[in-house]
């Protein structure tokens, strides 16, 4: 139907542009024709007056003067002039008498007429000579009935040319149009020809290339979509594909028997009605706290939901979701080991312990500051007791939090702001909260902060975290009375928070030193859990830093090293 569409229109369009120049070129020359008609019938009828005139002059008939000739000589005397109103010729005859002659093309009817006045004073009348209007009008149709011939011929060739050009252009673009149709259908395999001329033979050469492209595409995404598969198939736990609205777009074979549902049932439900997710004080994961949206919004999440497969009693199943690439979310489902239900069971109890312990400490912690307010300095050893009582207090509180951070590390619920830091807040604060525990060890903390302060972006209380750690260290194994120093330095992307002591510095590389629960020499004295420098290495991390550590000059320098404001 296109190809006979195109067709019929080329020949429609190349009859309307021969039949405007057909219709210009006879209108034209019509009335150039017409107009020469009418000038030669004056003239002839100008030249038979004069002649008709001379020969009554000579005494002779002018109508038998003119006979033969196609041309009507009359004499009009002037009382028939006077008498005349509706003959058309009146002021003609009028003209004459006034003038001598006069000459014109009356109407349709009448024709070509010349008068001249009879000689005499005053004029007896005029001579008429009149060529009817057939005569005048006959050559014109002629001319009509010759150009109607012609122009007849001229379309019937124009026809028989635009069908003959139609069918030469419309063959090999109808061919092109079958081959377009079928790229669209995705048959790649037949090639496409290059009919025609030479732009119908480029147009078809650029399809060929096209298609060519589009094979060779075809085959890689089919040999890529393959090896996909083929990774899926190797993965023991169960992957599924979401869409922004969670509902999902792929289910492997594992997951599907882990959920007890057919790949092909699962395909456009949402997640939330096919994991079948344990309700928790009447409120779904889905609705308040769905790792989905976490990995959306944060970054990779997991999680461990008791899922509800059919017919089977709820289960504990790890949930791993990613963040969104290219409009879909992958999550990776298996069922929790009995290690890691233990090992969430002890984070469990961890944090449950951790946040009763809480609550007391803040109230001793209260109560010894008031205590301590009221022993005087005249009472030395009760001063002592009572500082050495804050001291303890300060190191469990930091022990229950550092043991409630990792928790939070380990579950993958550690997320960092990324604002603006003011640096000398942050510093104010770590020195505040570390003041008790160097002054019980007579330890002075300098802070070198050059100003202005370098600009950071991050989170302002895990960097003070990070900070009261290293203060921590330092004065933990620093020797009573010395120095523990905290400054920062900023060098081009990178800026550096540090922490200075006089201790014996680390036995082993930075890394290992940051391992979990991995403690420095131990000494007698020395209490703690071993997780402060494994918890400043993960919230750096989290920031894009690390944790470096340089001795010189007897001296041990822990370095976080964080990127500037603005670098990448």
């Amino acid at each position: 139907m296109a190809r006979w569409s195109f067709r019929l229109g080329l020949t429609v369009w190349a009859l309307g542009l021969v039949a405007a120049a057909i219709v210009a070129t006879a209108g034209v020359s019509y009335f150039m024709v017409a107009r020469l008609s009418h000038e030669e019938a004056l003239a002839r009828a100008e030249r038979a007056a004069e002649r008709a005139l001379g020969a009554r002059a000579r005494g002779l008939d002018p109508e038998l003067f003119e006979a033969g000739t196609g041309v009507e000589v009359a004499v009009r005397d002037r009382a028939e002039i006077a008498g005349a109103f509706d003959d058309p010729r009146v002021p003609l005859w009028r003209e004459a008498l006034e003038g001598g002659g006069a000459a014109s093309i009356v109407d349709a009817e009448v024709g070509a007429v010349a008068v001249r006045a009879l000689t005499g004073e005053p004029s007896p009348g005029v001579l008429e000579a009149r060529i009817p209007a057939a005569a005048v009008e006959a050559p014109v149709r002629r001319f009509a009935a010759r150009v109607l011939a012609a122009s007849l011929l001229v379309a019937l060739a124009a026809a028989l040319t635009a069908a003959f050009a139609a069918r030469r252009l419309g063959g090999p673009l109808a061919q092109l149009a079958r081959a377009a149709e079928r790229l669209e259908a995705g048959e790649l395999g037949r090639p496409i020809p290059s009919p025609g001329g030479t732009e119908t033979a480029a147009l078809g050469a650029t399809l060929e290339r096209a298609r060519v492209r589009l094979a060779e595409a075809g085959a890689e995404l089919e040999r890529r979509r393959s090896e996909l598969e083929s990774v899926v198939a190797g993965i023991a736990e169960g992957v599924v594909a979401v869409d922004r609205d969670r509902r999902v777009r792929y289910l492997s074979v594992p997951a599907a028997a882990l959920l007890g549902v057919e790949p092909s049932q699962a395909v456009g439900r949402f997640c939330g009605d096919l994991l079948r997710p344990q309700a928790v004080d009447g409120v779904r994961p889905c609705d308040d706290a769905c790792p989905i949206l976490h990995a959306r919004f944060r970054g990779a999440s997991h999680a461990v939901e008791l899922l509800e497969a059919a017919g089977e009693p709820a289960r504990p199943v790890v949930i791993g979701a990613s963040a969104p690439s290219g409009g879909l979310q992958v999550l990776i489902l298996r069922e929790e080991s009995q290690v890691e239900a233990a090992q969430r069971a002890r984070d469990a109890a961890v944090a449950d312990l951790s946040h009763e312990l809480q609550t007391p400490l803040a109230a001793q912690g209260a109560s010894l500051e008031l205590l301590r307010e009221r022993v005087t300095e005249s009472d030395p050893h009760a001063l002592d007791l009572v500082l050495a009582l804050e001291a303890g207090t300060a190191r469990l509180r930091r022990l229950i939090d550092n043991l409630l951070e990792s928790v939070r590390i380990e579950s993958g619920q550690l997320s960092v702001r990324h604002v603006p830091v003011d640096l000398e807040e942050v510093f104010e604060e770590a020195v505040a909260m570390t003041r008790p525990l160097a002054g019980r060890r007579r330890q002075r903390l300098e802070v070198e902060l050059p100003h202005p302060p370098p600009a950071l972006t991050g989170d302002p209380q895990r960097l003070g975290q990070v900070l009261v750690n290293l203060l921590s260290n330092a004065s933990k194994y620093g020797p009573e009375g010395s120095t523990v120093r905290l400054g920062a330095t900023a060098d081009g992307e990178r800026i550096g928070l540090w922490v200075e002591d006089e201790g014996p510095g680390f036995q082993e590389p930075a890394p290992r030193a940051a391992a979990r629960f991995r403690r420095g020499p131990s000494e007698p004295r020395q209490e703690g859990s071993g997780l402060g420098l494994w918890i400043c290495r993960s919230i750096l991390e989290r920031h894009g830093g690390s944790l470096a550590v340089t001795r010189a000059d007897g001296r041990t320098r822990v370095t976080a090293e964080l990127p500037a404001r603005g670098a990448t």
